[in-house]
């Protein structure tokens, strides 16, 4: 293979197609180290969970099983689907799914592909094919309508959220510490050029200008690792004027639960109670 004077490669066009094509799936399995912590640590034997929290394994379009966490009393009309964030498996958010049933809502917590007990390895791709799964799930065997459903995405779990409520419609979507984007996490982080392997990857921006349903964002005001002015960013790309910021002072991205615990739920109350209210303090 050789330079031809107009700069075109003569030879095998099919090499470096081949090339091209390992060097970004190079830069896929990279992105895909860098974005996902795995964890199965502290999960729980079905027969330890409270009498009203069912453990259900579900089937992804690809054949992964995940296993999720639903507690549901039958005069709960509405569900949340709840993605929880990074190095944390659904039973580790067994706090959270509980808060979110005192809103009289029931609640179906899943763990994505890898985490907990649940098969496979973590993905951008994966996450979304058990996003989209996992809705389907509601729908078709759980026989919950749309406009019953919000869906909740924290920090890593915000990506899964935002693509899920892009192709399947919902009554409501709640980020918590969301991803703004790949490589503006990247970049934040110190990767410098590297950042730019990240190509599109959790791009939120593109995928919050096509949601259709209110949307509300809550994240601490010190939050340093997706970061209060990147979440406000992206709060600001959503298209949908039915939206609600929420800024929990003083909070960071892991402890938002717990130093903003009031604030935070408070937030999330009145949003699930009245998407078109008062804009949240």
């Amino acid at each position: 293979d050789r330079v031809t004077p107009s700069g075109t490669i003569a030879g095998n066009p099919m090499k470096y197609i081949l090339l091209l094509s390992c060097f970004f799936l190079q830069c896929t399995f990279i992105v895909n180290k860098l974005a996902f912590f795995p964890t199965k640590q502290d999960t729980m034997e079905k027969s330890a969970l409270p009498p009203f929290v069912h453990e259900i394994p579900l089937k992804t379009m690809d054949k992964k099983t995940l296993y999720c966490l639903y507690i549901s009393k039958p005069e709960n009309s509405m569900v949340a689907l709840y993605f929880h964030g990074n190095a944390e498996n659904i039973y580790q958010s067994l706090p959270v799914l509980f808060q979110l049933f005192k809103y009289d809502i029931n609640v179906f917590g899943v763990d994505f592909r890898g985490y907990g007990k649940s098969n496979g390895s973590p993905s951008e791709r994966g996450i979304y094919k058990d996003g989209i799964s996992a809705m389907n799930f509601l729908l078709d065997s759980l026989h919950y309508k749309s406009e019953d459903v919000i869906i909740i995405g924290r920090s890593v779990g915000s990506a899964a959220a935002c693509n899920t409520a892009v192709y399947k419609p919902a009554s409501r979507l709640i980020l918590i510490t969301p991803l703004s984007s790949g490589i503006e996490y990247a970049k934040i982080h110190g990767l410098g050029l590297m950042a730019l392997i990240g190509g599109n990857a959790f791009n939120n921006y593109e995928k919050c200008s096509k949601i259709k349903c209110p949307v509300c964002i809550a994240v601490g005001t010190n939050d340093e690792i997706t970061t209060f002015p990147l979440a406000k960013k992206l709060f600001d790309s959503i298209a949908n004027p039915d939206k609600k910021f929420c800024a929990i002072n003083g909070a960071d991205h892991n402890d938002i639960m717990y130093t903003g615990h009031d604030t935070l739920w408070k937030a999330i109350g009145a949003f699930l109670k009245n998407p078109a209210g008062p804009q949240i303090p």
